[in-house]
């Protein structure tokens, strides 16, 4: 990945307020290791994981997906 895309992913990140992790290793998503590694079969692929790296959903959408992330961060908050 070069410099230019970096700087540029960072940037939209800051610029778009995005606080969760993105994990993006500069190859096409077919050719990603975590990709292969957790059998993504198409993007976007969403994948809500808790702190200590447990999946909770990777099948969840609107509604629904908000009340677990919801939930998630209520966890967070009194996990610390």
């Amino acid at each position: 990945m070069t410099l230019f895309v970096m700087v540029l992913l960072a940037s939209a990140y800051k610029e778009n307020d995005i606080q969760w992790r993105q994990v993006f290793s500069g190859k096409a998503w077919r050719e990603d290791p975590l990709a292969q590694q957790y059998n993504i079969t198409g993007v976007p692929n969403q994948w809500l994981i808790d702190r200590d790296g447990k999946l909770i959903t990777h099948k969840a959408r609107g509604e629904k997906l908000e009340q677990l992330v919801v939930e998630a961060l209520k966890n967070r908050s009194t996990n610390r």
